[in-house]
């Protein structure tokens, strides 16, 4: 885990995500919001700002899929947007840096397994499942299975991807640039071996050479 504290190799996936949703209603509470005690798993009643919209609809709640944590950070890139529009607040929720915080630290409260799992999804993108995860990153299907309900439940996935491009981002864009670049072939060899079309395997050839030209100081 982050914070460096040891968890029992015994905690079923429920009570994971349990206690990573209480952990998470604790930051807020403590500083990014008010966050009452949850009355649902996935804590889903945080109290409304006069004013601000309700995170309950369906806009919003597809972005988060219900997480605490993204609602509040949706609330804030879009009060943030709405400070700077005289005319009248987004029409939609806004999603900004906020919420790229938020997931990022999303995926790194639940442990470098799962941390790691989101990372080789990014980069698989569209082509992602977790038969092909578990190849990447050389783990056993069981383990990619479990990454992938984690990051479901946790809301950031729904249908094996990503719910929102910016969280994709988020995470693709926080990998080192030699790990990024190593994942990055071994998606284009297993894309290859697996038919996918040319297109798709140069991508991931092209996709590190492009990252590191857009990274590299200038002269």
């Amino acid at each position: 885990m982050c914070d460096g504290t040891a968890r029992p190799r015994t905690e079923t996936l429920e009570q994971q995500h349990a206690r990573v949703i209480h952990e998470f209603c604790t930051l807020l509470a403590s500083g990014w919001a008010r966050c009452p005690p949850p009355v649902s798993p996935n804590c889903s009643r945080i109290t409304r700002t006069p004013g601000r919209p309700a995170h309950r609809t369906p806009p919003a709640r597809a972005i988060s899929g219900g997480n605490p944590l993204l609602i509040r950070a949706l609330l804030e890139d879009h009060a943030r947007a709405a400070g700077r529009i005289s005319a009248k607040a987004p029409a939609g929720p806004v999603v900004a840096d906020a919420f790229r915080e938020a997931v990022l630290v999303c995926v790194h409260r639940y442990g470098p397994d799962v941390l790691e799992g989101a990372q080789g999804l990014a980069v698989l993108d569209d082509a992602g499942t977790p038969a092909l995860l578990a190849r990447l990153l050389d783990i056993e299907p069981p383990q990619a299975d479990h990454v992938v309900e984690v990051l479901t439940m946790a809301g950031l996935l729904a249908d094996d991807h990503f719910r929102h491009p910016a969280a994709r981002a988020a995470v693709l864009d926080n990998i080192a640039r030699k790990d990024r670049t190593r994942l990055h072939r071994r998606a284009a060899e297993l894309l290859y071996q697996e038919g996918a079309q040319a297109t798709t395997v140069a991508a991931h050839l092209i996709t590190p050479a492009t990252h590191a030209a857009a990274n590299s100081p200038t002269e």
